[in-house]
């Protein structure tokens, strides 16, 4: 009966020094979370600030447009919707040149047609699109079309 108290105290007291140490490193956390609580308010309040100076100067911009005339304004604001509607087309990639001769290209042809025969078309596109620098559409046709 001795030796199970005297176990049970023990696994009491290292029960309780480990509470301990517990509160203390959760104690610590909460200093950091308040530390980074500063940190985003610090980068809130600059990003509210350069927003208001963002607006400031288009509500200068809309006054200035407006003292020369609503023709003028409307013009700015023709070409300005003109411009939006333009749609920007990103510079095509240079695509690599593939020998369609060679072993690698013989072997990725063979892998892509049992990713293809196995059910994984998309993973056979992909591969594809890295090896040749395709489009997704020419890709995904490309693959369709291997027998």
């Amino acid at each position: 009966m001795e030796t199970f108290t005297l176990t049970l105290t023990i696994v009491c007291l290292v029960f309780g020094v480990l509470q301990i140490i517990l509160f203390f490193k959760v104690w610590s956390m909460t200093n950091n979370v308040e530390d980074i609580k500063v940190i985003y308010e610090k980068q809130n309040s600059e990003v509210l600030a350069l927003l208001k100076t963002i607006a400031l100067e288009l509500k200068e911009a809309r006054l200035r447009n407006n003292k020369g005339g609503k023709s003028g304004a409307k013009a700015v604001a023709a070409t300005e919707i003109k411009k939006e509607s333009t749609p920007v087309q990103p510079p095509k990639k240079e695509r690599p040149a593939i020998d369609r001769n060679s072993e690698e290209y013989r072997r990725n042809i063979k892998k892509w047609n049992v990713l293809k025969s196995r059910g994984y078309i998309e993973q056979a596109v992909r591969e594809y699109m890295k090896y040749t620098g395709a489009e997704q559409g020419e890709a995904t046709g490309f693959i369709n079309n291997l027998q």
